[in-house]
């Protein structure tokens, strides 16, 4: 087994990282019954947030990169995929931003219909290749999710799928963090 230390300026940065990354309290109102409109658009915010954060703390200490500027979601995530952030996550994340989008222009729009669904699902399973997150949900939750149909449904499937997208997303930037300041 491989040990791995970091400087203190290291460990400081990583320190910071997790400090500012931690889940905001925001999320804690969010559940199965949220409404789409609501679970949407605080995934969304929470996973932009989190890659402007590891954009910020791997390459300018902290420092925010996009201060000062008019960057879209589009480009910073755009920026982040540049820089090495997985294609897996920002094929996600774009998604994502897209249904936002949809919303952002037309309130009373339905941003996701089962194919939107289905591709965001894919989206999320594809985050980490080697297996299929919702599949491998699904049977824990088959009962609660048979028994409801239409919006009921659909806002019970989006919670698990958006919840699992950021602990992926999470996960990947936390190990890449901790990765480039610590050394074996």
């Amino acid at each position: 087994m491989n040990l791995r230390y970091g400087s203190s300026a290291e460990y400081e940065r990583f320190a910071a990282f997790l400090k500012e990354s931690k889940r905001p309290k925001a999320l804690d109102a969010i559940n199965f019954s949220s409404p789409v409109l609501v679970q949407v658009i605080t995934y969304h915010l929470y996973n932009e947030y989190l890659i402007e954060n590891w954009v910020n703390h791997k390459f300018a200490k902290g420092i925010s990169i996009f201060s000062g500027a008019n960057f879209t979601t589009n480009s910073k995530i755009t920026f982040a995929k540049n820089i090495g952030l997985p294609e897996e996550i920002f094929k996600a994340v774009t998604l994502l931003n897209s249904i936002r989008n949809k919303l952002a222009h037309n309130i009373n729009v339905e941003p996701i219909d089962d194919g939107t669904l289905q591709r965001l699902i894919k989206a999320m399973d594809n985050i980490d290749l080697d297996k299929n997150t919702y599949a491998s949900l699904y049977p824990y939750q088959k009962d609660k999710i048979e028994s409801l149909s239409g919006d009921a449904k659909m806002r019970y499937i989006l919670y698990m799928v958006l919840s699992t997208m950021s602990l992926k997303i999470w996960s990947y930037l936390f190990n890449d963090m901790f990765m480039s300041t610590t050394h074996e």
